[in-house]
């Protein structure tokens, strides 16, 4: 702890009003005072001695030297180095452009200063503070004003330029600036950083419907977040940073690819027409056109393959070709037996289903599939449902369980982005009506029993539907019956 000597510091008070006696300014007073060096020193450093030298009337608010060793030594460095930048804004927070005696300052008044800021008069038990710092010394009269010796720097209200500040401040980015705004990312792209942000102008979003650019605004933690994400990479990469062919991956996850072809450079689908804005926290491309991230989805497939009881299901779909169309809009609603419905069926004939998987597979799949979105609260009792196979399966409804067919829904509604699953604990029948497919009875092997595609015994003479006949070398023959 830093302790004044109390001869020292009274010798420097008397020194300063007994300079009082003479014509001085307010610098004058600062420039003879053994408590200022520092604050001498940055004054001349920036210039400002000719300016508080001068006939106008300035109130001084004076740090001392023990105010300005709390600073780091190479932070005041640093800014002696650039004095004209924020050593100058920090030097003007502490003018004001009147005379203000302790007699004018009041409780809770705010003055300017120079520097454009605002500072606090606190007084407390007639202890006279300005913002966080303690008048020590007051009114120590200048033929051009007043100066109050203080404990403490004014930190001013400094003006920043981040890649928001350049954003906010440009004429054709008013709706990117809204949807920052809005998504809660203006303090994100103001703070620390560094960030490269790729803007694109008000015509870029001009091209997206306005219902559609409603929609996201009404929910801006949604989708909107991920889209204004996608323009935002950590670190600074200038233009000249920039390679053909090169990977940028944004913070919203996904990688956007760098063209550069005859010196114009594009981002993903977009083309940089103005690059290389630096801000204090990065860099700033104007781009012309808004890059799509490559958004997670939940599709009724999504459901399916992150489930840990359809993996044979979702084998089975991907078999059959099916995955893409499970994923496009749809809506669809999937009957999904599990594992375990599958586990009914013997592996052999598991086996014979995904060697001919554009066959009696895709049959069975679409017979698990409608088109449409049907949630638990859209069926009832007696129902009858086309597959996309062209079967009907039956609702049947009994104290609140729900059969789909001869399959029990064991749970109901999980709602993905085109459409609904609902898991079930059978592999719903399948009838496949005027497909001929002869059978050649096997040769030196004992035919055992049959059975249908749930995986149920059934009579070697069953009609209107699918039969797979089991022999006891383990082969298996998959018969179609003709419905005349």
């Amino acid at each position: 702890m830093k302790y004044f000597n109390i001869n020292t510091f009274l010798a420097s008070v008397l020194c300063l009003f007994s300079f009082n006696a003479f014509s001085q300014t307010v610098f004058e007073i600062i420039e003879n005072s053994e408590l200022h060096n520092t604050l001498e020193a940055a004054i001349v450093a920036a210039e400002l001695n000719e300016t508080l030298s001068s006939e106008g009337t300035f109130t001084v608010f004076a740090p001392t030297d023990d105010a300005f060793s709390v600073i780091p030594e190479n932070v005041l460095e640093s800014l002696l180095a650039d004095p004209s930048g924020d050593l100058t804004q920090i030097l003007l927070n502490h003018v004001v452009s009147s005379v203000a005696m302790s007699t004018d300052l009041s409780d809770g008044m705010m003055i300017e200063t120079l520097q454009g800021s605002e500072v606090m008069v606190s007084i407390t038990d007639g202890v006279v503070m300005i913002d966080n710092a303690t008048v020590i010394v007051a009114d120590i009269m200048a033929d051009n004003g007043v100066v109050h010796v203080i404990d403490a720097i004014l930190q001013p209200e400094m003006p920043t330029n981040t890649v928001f500040d350049i954003i906010a401040a440009s004429e054709v980015h008013n709706t990117l600036e809204t949807a920052i705004v809005a998504a809660g990312l203006d303090g994100t792209l103001a703070s620390e950083g560094p960030f490269t942000v790729f803007a694109p102008t008000d015509d870029a979003f001009s091209l997206v419907p306005a219902n559609v650019l409603e929609t996201l605004l009404a929910d801006p933690t949604g989708l909107l977040t991920q889209i204004l994400l996608n323009h935002v990479v950590s670190g600074t990469a200038l233009s000249t940073d920039l390679s053909d062919g090169m990977m940028i991956e944004t913070l919203q996850g996904s990688e956007v690819m760098v063209s550069i072809t005859d010196g114009v450079v594009m981002i993903g689908n977009a083309t940089v027409i103005v690059a290389d804005i630096t801000a204090d926290n990065g860099v700033v491309h104007v781009i012309d056109a808004i890059l799509q991230p490559e958004m997670p989805t939940n599709t009724v497939f999504d459901i399916i393959a992150n489930s840990e009881v359809h993996n044979t299901l979702e084998t089975a779909i991907v078999a059959a070709g099916l995955d893409g169309v499970l994923s496009s809009e749809g809506p669809f609603t999937v009957f999904a037996p599990t594992d375990d419905a599958f586990g009914l069926i013997p592996a052999d004939v598991i086996e014979t289903l995904l060697a001919d998987p554009t066959g009696l597979l895709t049959q069975i799949l679409l017979n698990h599939v409608v088109s449409g979105t049907a949630l638990s609260t859209d069926l009832s009792d007696g129902m009858m449902i086309e597959t996309l196979q062209g079967s009907e399966v039956m609702v049947s409804i009994t104290d609140g369980v729900v059969m789909i067919g001869n399959a029990t829904v064991v749970m109901a509604d999980i709602t993905a982005d085109n459409g609904v699953v609902h898991v079930i604990d059978a592999v719903i029948e399948t009838t496949v009506n005027n497909i001929i497919e002869s059978s050649a009875i096997i040769a030196n092997d004992i035919y055992l029993f049959s059975v249908d595609i749930t995986g149920r015994e059934i009579n070697y003479n069953t009609t209107n539907t699918i039969v797979f006949d089991i022999y006891k070398s383990g082969k298996t023959v998959k018969r179609f019956v003709t419905i005349q």
